[in-house]
Parts: structure tokens; C-alpha cells; sequence
């Protein structure tokens, strides 16, 4: 007789060694239970679970290197990924859930899940336009960390009802929800802007930024650049003309037109933003 066993290791541990008690008996015997059917999943559930996982982080790697190409970029993705899935296995401890097949397929889930958080982050980052990683940080802050924190938010008011639920299935997808949705947010609002300002790959995006010493860029007056514009002439032979200042700016030395072509670039009217074509 065994004594009432709630713990899924527990339950394993009496399986396995009545299986042992039945292998060394003298009389071919094997020991054998209606519930061992679902016990036998807590035996092998540790090794499936991180299998799968790691199936799943390799899978995200080669997706994320194949969408945001730049290494630096795809490796701290990968990192905050990797936090994110450790977080959550450390506060299913804490919180009482243990491994089970359902669990598993929760953890599988929340990669996925933690994708995105920090990839819309770094591709922000990476389509800025910004003369030091702090510009670019910046951006990505107000342009992608905003949002996926309102979408986290909005998340988490759409799973919250299942806190209500009996069920053990729903009580533990809420709980790895909450943990993948509130670590990612503070990823993404908190950390990652961060690791983006100090180790953010800088892209030479055109002739407009010049580097300093300590191999910042710096943004060079509209003024001192030399504007070329694709002479357009009746007999369209496409040479290349210089354009005096007097050209693009009026007196007060604003811009005569809305947008003005120069070498493949658009100024606008701040002088200071420039969009490549």
C-alpha cells in the first residue's frame, strides 16, 4: 500500500521502484497499475521537456539570423530569449507547477512567445536613423518598446479571466502567460533599450555621417554637403550636376521644396532628417 502521493516526482519514484521490486522478485512477476499510465510521463517528461525546448530555441535562432541577419542582433535576441525561458522555469518552482505534459506544452509555447518581444525591439533599433547608438536606442524605445508594451498589457487583460478557472489545464497556461508576458515587457521596455545604447551594432547609412575618433557618427550640416542632382535634359544623358546651395535654400535658409533629390537621398524640410531611397 502506497500513501497518498500529490507530487508528479513522487508518483514517478513509486512506479519506478515497484518495477524494480518486480524485476528482482524470484517468481516472474511485473508490477502494474491503472494510474502508472499517466505516471509513466513523469519519468521521461524532464528529458522531452528539454528536448523540445531546445528543438524550439534552435528553431527561433535560424528564424531570427534568416529575418534580422546581423549577428550581434540575432545573439542578444537569443540571449534575452534564453532569460526569459529561465525566468519561467524558475518561477514554476516557486509558484507550485511542476512539469507535466501540460506544462510542457505551455513552456514550448512561451518561446514563441518571447520571439517577439525582443525582435520588434532590435528591428527598430536596426531601422533607425541615427547618428549614435543612443539615437538609435532612443528610437527604438518610442517606436517599438511602447507598443509591445501595450500589447502585453492588452494580453494580459485577455487571459486574466482564467485566474477564475478550476481547471488545472487553464490555471497553468495563466500562470506561464503571466510570467512569458511580464518578463517580456520588462525585457523589452527595460533591458534591451539598454544593451542597444552600450553594444548596438552602428551601420554606416550614408555619406551624410561622418565618424568621430572615438568612432561615434556625427551628423553633418545639410550646407556643407555637396548636392548632386540627376540632370534631367531633353536629351537624357544622365550626367550629374552640382547644385549651389542658392538652389536648394531660400534666404532664410529654409527649404525651397517639400523634398529635394540628391544623390539617391531626400532632404526634408527640418534639415536634418534624411530618408535613403
Amino acid at each position: 500500500m502506497s500513501e497518498n502521493l500529490r507530487e508528479s516526482t513522487q508518483q514517478a519514484d513509486l512506479m519506478l521502484r515497484m518495477r524494480d521490486l518486480a524485476d528482482n522478485a524470484p517468481l516472474p512477476t511485473f508490477a502494474y497499475h491503472p494510474a502508472f499510465v499517466f505516471f509513466e510521463q513523469y519519468v521521461m517528461i524532464m528529458s522531452s521537456t528539454l528536448q523540445t525546448v531546445g528543438i524550439t530555441l534552435a528553431v527561433m535562432f535560424v528564424a531570427t539570423f534568416v529575418f534580422l541577419v546581423h549577428p550581434t542582433i540575432v545573439l542578444l535576441v537569443f540571449i534575452n530569449i534564453l532569460m526569459i525561458i529561465v525566468g519561467i522555469f524558475g518561477f514554476m518552482g516557486i509558484w507550485g507547477l511542476t512539469l507535466s505534459s501540460v506544462t510542457m506544452i505551455h513552456l514550448i509555447m512561451s518561446v514563441g512567445f518571447s520571439v517577439d518581444f525582443s525582435a520588434h525591439v532590435c528591428s527598430a533599433f536596426m531601422l533607425a536613423h541615427g547618428g549614435s547608438r543612443q539615437e538609435r536606442a532612443q528610437y527604438a524605445l518610442v517606436h517599438a518598446s511602447g507598443p509591445v508594451f501595450n500589447s502585453g498589457f492588452s494580453s494580459l487583460i485577455g487571459i486574466v479571466v482564467l485566474v477564475f478557472s478550476d481547471s488545472y489545464i487553464f490555471q497553468s497556461f495563466f500562470k506561464i502567460m503571466l510570467l512569458v508576458i511580464s518578463f517580456g515587457i520588462i525585457h523589452a521596455v527595460f533591458l534591451i533599450p539598454v544593451l542597444l545604447s552600450w553594444i548596438g551594432p552602428m551601420i554606416a547609412e550614408d555619406s551624410m555621417f561622418q565618424t568621430n575618433a572615438n568612432g561615434s557618427c556625427q551628423e553633418t550640416d545639410v550646407s556643407a554637403v555637396a548636392y548632386k542632382k540627376q540632370n534631367i535634359s531633353s536629351s537624357g544623358n544622365g550626367v550629374l550636376s552640382e547644385k549651389l546651395n542658392s538652389d536648394l535654400f531660400a534666404g532664410n535658409g529654409t527649404i525651397k521644396s517639400p523634398l529635394y533629390e540628391t544623390l539617391g537621398y531626400v532632404v526634408e524640410y527640418d534639415n536634418q532628417a534624411y530618408t535613403h531611397l
